[in-house]
């Protein structure tokens, strides 16, 4: 078996040794002498095992239920062989070497269930771990502090698996498996697993649904795809309508007469993956606040040409090809995830461990144990490291990202338009609770990096707009950034998220509009 299941060379022989020492012990049973040798032969081979194992420059996995078949065979033997020792002591010493094995062979067993989630294996395990600590008090003579200790080994053995199935989660029901019931957030995804399981599966099948339904290749390459135009479709509950020039929202004519437009030039996140009727992308939300809190005499009109996986770079291209047409007033630049690659190499290494996600065992509550142990070590490393230094802003302003941003603003000055640049926001910042990363690092692996690269974003785009005083900042990170309730995933908003991002935005350009709507009447 050691051969079969590619033991290292050094344990085969050390496994060789062993089985010599015990056929010896037969043949030399009558030399007091020779017993008592053949027992510490036989202890130190058992010390050098593992010793030896680890050593070894082969590769190998301990944590295979074969080996622990292995130790339990060589137990059997060294209990066999003992049996033709005629003195009490040698005896006594071949049968601790015996029980030494069989308790290896047990932790091997249930370490290999627990570790790769095996509930049936781990189960034989406990299982022969609790007769091994049942057999050990009669197989020997103990201190009555050492029986104390194994009596209490013994009553953790057979609780745990009863507080186990006492508090396991109560069977999930899905009774309304196409309503987003709030399963994307990290306070109910910690509770009940399987509902967010299944709720972002069918999230991205949604996506991919909407995708199929609204967009189309595009034939020059100039941009990752074309929108059809008077289409429509369901994201979850929310009817999403694509009106006739292409942008999300009601029907459009080219010509404005006099109403004041906004243009939202974003991605996804202002596009809208918007999850019921009555969740409306951040676009809408800041129409209906201005044409609730401010006194107009005519129309404000605020166009959706935010769309999914489209940068800056190609936004630009679409103001210059279709949105200049429109005449707008001003523009809102709300960019930030789908450039993020652009600004990669201006963040410094990368050493440190993330935390491991919580992995399902066999047991619950070791489990919960393991991770929060695991947790605790690594904010203890965490809080040990030296904060890293950002890169200087030079680096970020020759980036393509502070190019990109460098063309929207001369476009914008050169057509008379307002602009306005935004910070972006996301769920998790590194102030952010661990584990809530965490939970966000299971469907982005890269969220640490992410979380540094939106700073650097946030960073470029408070000194682009310091360097030009025409341009208006609005800082979207408070009551958003980091507030992870209010997003959907990482960085989708559900609708707290867009209302408060709406909000956010009618606080930062209420005062422009004023002026602006003040300068001249606006037709009805």
């Amino acid at each position: 078996m050691a051969f079969w299941t590619a033991t290292p060379i050094i344990g085969i022989v050390l496994i060789l040794v062993l089985a010599g020492i015990m056929l010896a012990s037969e043949l030399i049973c009558h030399l007091p002498g020779a017993r008592k040798s053949a027992a510490t032969f036989a202890w130190i081979c058992t010390l050098l095992l593992p010793l030896g194992l680890l050593w070894s420059k082969q590769p190998f996995t301990v944590l295979d239920t074969y080996y622990g078949v292995i130790s339990w065979l060589i137990a059997g033997s060294l209990a066999l062989s003992r049996r033709q020792i005629p003195a009490a002591a040698p005896r006594n010493g071949w049968r601790t070497l015996a029980w030494t094995w069989a308790a290896m062979g047990d932790v091997i067993w249930l370490a290999t269930g627990y570790s790769q989630n095996l509930p049936v294996t781990f189960a034989i395990g406990w299982i022969v771990g609790l007769l091994l600590l049942w057999g050990l008090k009669r197989a020997f003579q103990l201190p009555a502090a050492i029986v104390l200790t194994i009596n209490s080994m013994i009553l953790f053995v057979v609780l745990l698996p009863v507080v186990d199935w006492l508090t396991r989660p109560a069977p999930h029901i899905e009774l309304h498996p196409e309503i987003p019931d709030g399963s994307y957030s990290y306070a109910k995804a910690k509770i009940d697993r399987h509902s967010f399981v299944v709720w972002w599966g069918k999230y991205l099948e949604q996506y991919k649904n909407l995708a199929r339904d609204l967009f189309v290749p595009d034939p020059a390459n100039k941009l990752p795809y074309l929108v059809r135009t008077n289409r429509s479709a369901m994201f979850f509950q929310s009817h999403i309508e694509i009106n006739n020039l292409g942008f999300r929202g009601k029907d459009l004519t080219v010509e404005k007469g006099g109403a004041y437009r906004i243009v939202a030039l974003g991605e996804s996140t202002t596009f809208g993956l918007t999850l019921t009727p009555e969740h409306l992308p951040w676009p809408e939300v800041l129409e209906a606040l201005i044409r609730e809190k401010l006194d107009l005499t005519g129309r404000v009109e605020v166009i959706n040409a935010g769309l999914p996986t489209l940068n800056l770079r190609d936004n630009l291209y679409r103001l210059q090809t279709k949105i200049l047409a429109l005449k707008p007033d001003m523009i809102i630049s709300y960019h930030g995830w789908n450039g993020f690659s652009w600004l990669w190499t201006a963040l410094p290494p990368v050493f440190e461990k993330h935390l491991p996600s919580y992995k399902p065992r066999p047991s619950r509550l070791l489990a919960k144990c393991e991770y929060r142990i695991r947790l605790l070590c690594f904010k203890r490393r965490l809080a040990s490291k030296r904060p890293e230094s950002p890169p200087s802003m030079s680096k970020l302003l020759e980036s393509e990202y502070a190019n990109a941003y460098r063309d929207l603003i001369a476009i914008a000055r050169a057509n008379g338009i307002r602009l306005v640049l935004a910070t972006y926001s996301m769920a998790v910042t590194r102030n952010s609770d661990q584990a809530v990363i965490e939970f966000y690092r299971e469907a982005f692996p890269a969220v640490y990096a992410f979380i540094d690269v939106n700073r650097l974003h946030s960073m470029l785009v408070q000194e682009l707009a310091r360097q030009n005083p025409d341009v208006r900042l609005v800082d979207t990170h408070p009551h958003l950034d980091s507030d992870n309730e209010k997003f959907i995933d990482l960085i989708h908003f559900c609708p707290e998220g867009d209302k408060q991002l709406g909000e956010t935005f009618f606080e930062g350009i209420k005062d422009i509009l004023r002026i602006d709507l003040a300068r001249r009447p606006l037709q009805k």
